[in-house]
């Protein structure tokens, strides 16, 4: 746990340093299977405390980092990246629309708390996977497409 408080630590001190250097804002990379992604994705994330197991205990970490983050920078100088559909490095999700979802209202309730709107929140469209790229999938690609314009609508930023 006490590394899980200095991983969060780390972010916010990263934010800050951004933006002491001249950068306007920061990107939350929580894709491509790296650290939030795999806290964030059930198929790699097998933790048995408050990160682990369900869709809430998940996005914990998320949370907590765009919680610090935005306590040190504020919000509209913070976006946060997602890949819920995207399988790099193991990490996959068995309901990526669920999982994006999720994390949607999760931002949504915390930029309704905060009463301002994040920077952005960038959804990686579901076209690679550790194979490589899909190309010319027919009815995935069609599937891919509803999920996006579906997390879309339901971001409020």
């Amino acid at each position: 746990m006490a590394e899980i408080v200095e991983v969060v630590e780390d972010y916010r001190l990263a934010a800050i340093n951004s933006i002491c250097t001249g950068f306007d804002g920061v990107e939350i990379h929580a894709a491509h299977g790296y650290l939030i992604d795999q806290f964030l994705k059930d198929s790699i994330n097998d933790r048995t405390d408050e990160y682990g197991g369900s869709l809430e205990n998940r996005l914990r970490l998320l949370m907590d980092v765009v919680q610090a983050v935005v306590g040190a920078i504020g919000p509209d100088r913070v976006a946060v990246r997602i890949s819920p559909a995207i399988d790099l490095l193991d990490a996959t999700d068995s309901d990526p629309m669920g999982l994006g979802l999720a994390v949607v209202d999760g931002l949504n309730k915390l930029q309704a708390q905060l009463g301002s709107k994040f920077a952005y929140l960038h959804v990686t469209q579901p076209r690679f996977t550790a194979e490589g790229t899909k190309e010319n999938m027919g009815q995935q690609e069609e599937l891919d497409a509803q999920m996006m314009k579906k997390l879309r609508e339901a971001y409020e930023g």
